[in-house]
């Protein structure tokens, strides 16, 4: 390598090792309020997609549904701050850290983010809950399920039958 290109690729780490610490800075402004806006994010979520979930049985399933969306985000790494130092990384990793520090902020800063957020969650919400709760039979009050017990069966039931 030249010298002019080795000097101007140590700039352009320089300029980037820059642009994600004062990224990182940005993001640690907001470490304080996080927790508030990922369980604001989420009771927006369970408005939509359960508006009666505090009633009754639904309860219990709000709270699963609570606590998978919390899981889903912090998989997905939005509204967690996670601490690293940012001085042995190689360019290709700054790059990436570049990257990922811009969505966690746009998922904090920018509101058409969060209402997409917002709108895939619900979708993923919708998808999963039933339109209704089967009736409890029990003495506990946990919903019942039942089934005919030929679907239990290895066999299928037209040979069963002898078809």
């Amino acid at each position: 390598m030249r010298l002019f290109d080795i000097l101007k690729n140590a700039n352009r780490d320089a300029r980037d090792s820059t642009e994600l610490d004062s990224l990182r800075s940005r993001l640690k402004r907001h470490s304080g309020t996080l927790q508030e806006r990922r369980d604001s994010l989420i009771d927006r979520v369970m408005e939509e997609a359960m508006p009666g979930e505090d009633t009754g049985e639904w309860r219990q399933i709000g709270e699963v549904i609570r606590e998978r969306l919390a899981r889903i985000l912090t998989y997905e790494r939005l509204f967690v701050l996670e601490e690293f130092s940012t001085s042995y990384l190689s360019t290709s990793q700054i790059w990436e850290a570049i990257g990922e520090t811009k969505r966690q902020l746009a998922a904090l800063e920018d509101v058409p983010t969060q209402e997409r957020i917002v709108e895939t969650l619900t979708n993923i919400v919708l998808a999963i809950l039933p339109e209704e709760l089967p009736k409890t039979d029990s003495e506990d009050g946990t919903p019942q399920l039942s089934a005919p017990c030929y679907l239990c069966c290895p066999i299928p039931p037209a040979r069963l039958k002898g078809q």
